[in-house]
């Protein structure tokens, strides 16, 4: 199952990150036999990828095999999650990815913090806040996505008590 790891960062295209220096690519029985093992459903294919996908690759196999035990059984058990989900709800998923990619890096740290702050809230406040958001109309959704993105932390605070006092109105 760990070969899997490898596979989910080659499928959401997650590229080196400051890694420093990389072997150089090499043929698949230059590999050593516990890089072989994680990319084993890459076999077929190593030979004819470009050296900068076989740089990526080696460049995961060596974060993953820096993992502690847990943090490995951790990715594993999402690139289970991940299998699990619908084709098209993979592709989906890929192609935010892709958009997220190409945003400012001001921008994606922006994204990074809030989502932070939505898993820091207590599960029952999480699900207030989905619920009330999938009872928006499209229109509603956009609206409210245009005036969070000038709004201080304090008038996005406000945001969300009126989005949850509109769920509990609709019940």
């Amino acid at each position: 199952m760990k070969h899997w790891v490898i596979t989910i960062c080659l499928v959401l295209g997650i590229t080196t990150l400051g890694n420093g220096a990389l072997a150089e690519p090499s043929s698949w029985q230059q590999l050593p036999a516990e890089t072989r093992a994680l990319l084993q459903n890459m076999a077929g294919q190593w030979d004819s990828l470009d050296p900068e996908q076989q740089k990526n690759l080696l460049a995961a196999v060596r974060r993953y095999q820096r993992l502690p035990p847990e943090q490995q059984q951790q990715l594993q058990a999402r690139f289970q999650r991940w299998q699990e989900l619908a084709p098209e709800t993979r592709e989906q998923l890929r192609q935010r990815f892709q958009t997220f990619r190409q945003l400012p890096p001001e921008q994606q740290q922006q994204i990074r913090d809030r989502y932070r702050w939505f898993q820091s809230l207590p599960t029952e406040e999480q699900q207030q806040l989905r619920a009330g958001w999938q009872s928006l109309s499209v229109d509603e959704r956009q609206e409210l996505r245009e005036r969070l993105r000038g709004a201080s932390l304090e008038q996005r605070r406000e945001m969300r008590d009126r989005l949850k006092q509109r769920l509990r109105q609709r019940r």
